[in-house]
């Protein structure tokens, strides 16, 4: 992923890390170093926890249908090579 600040290498998603390469502002970030460890939680046992105890899960349906939105909307544009919009009150996906 770039950023104005640099990149952050994912190849390895249990060890990202982050540079100065390819930065557009110089001198935020100097040599390549790994990001700290966040606590995530394991959505799939999150949602099987929930079934059994009737809790809220950790991300609400409307955050799974917008991320589920905002993927098929970058397959359809890598699929396509062009722009991709969402009218949320047809929810429909059209060229843009």
């Amino acid at each position: 992923m770039f950023g104005e600040h640099g990149a952050m290498n994912m190849v390895d998603w249990n060890k990202p890390l982050v540079s100065g390469e390819g930065a557009v502002k110089k001198g935020q970030l100097d040599k390549e170093t790994a990001v700290a460890p966040v606590e995530r939680p394991d959505h799939f046992l999150d949602w099987l926890q929930c079934l059994r105890s009737r809790k809220a899960p950790n991300a609400s349906l409307e955050a799974g249908y917008q991320h589920a939105v905002a993927v098929i909307m970058a397959m359809r544009a890598l699929d396509t090579g062009r722009r991709q919009v969402y009218d949320p009150e047809k929810r429909e996906f059209r060229e843009g």
